[in-house]
């Protein structure tokens, strides 16, 4: 649905078993799937500050805390365009994902 809807994209409580986690440019971005390149994949991404939050919270790092946790996530699923980078200089090939930008620590949760 948030491919259909690539300017506002959809709000809402999501639902995903956390199957990878990376890092990137100091972002921390929890997937949905295996390969964060996966057309299915739902990537959550949380800022420096937050994962700080969420470290002081959790008493663990929460790329390793919510692996293979199911959890719930208030936000807005966007399309977001991600670009090939190779030898530093930006590509014409590309792909799609769909991400949640993480706003605070209280929009997400561990589901049991």
């Amino acid at each position: 649905m948030a491919a259909a809807r690539t300017e506002s994209g959809i709000s809402g409580k999501f639902l995903m078993t956390v199957q990878a986690t990376g890092y990137d440019k100091g972002n921390l971005y929890l997937n949905s799937e295996k390969d964060y390149r996966d057309q299915r994949n739902l990537s959550i991404e949380i800022d420096q500050e937050l994962i700080k939050t969420l470290e002081a919270r959790l008493h663990e790092n929460p790329s390793t805390y919510y692996l293979n946790k199911r959890i719930e996530i208030s936000g807005t699923a966007l399309k977001v365009r991600i670009a090939f980078v190779v030898n530093g200089e930006i590509t014409d090939k590309y792909y799609f994902q769909t991400h949640i930008d993480l706003e605070n620590a209280n929009s997400i949760r561990v589901i049991n």
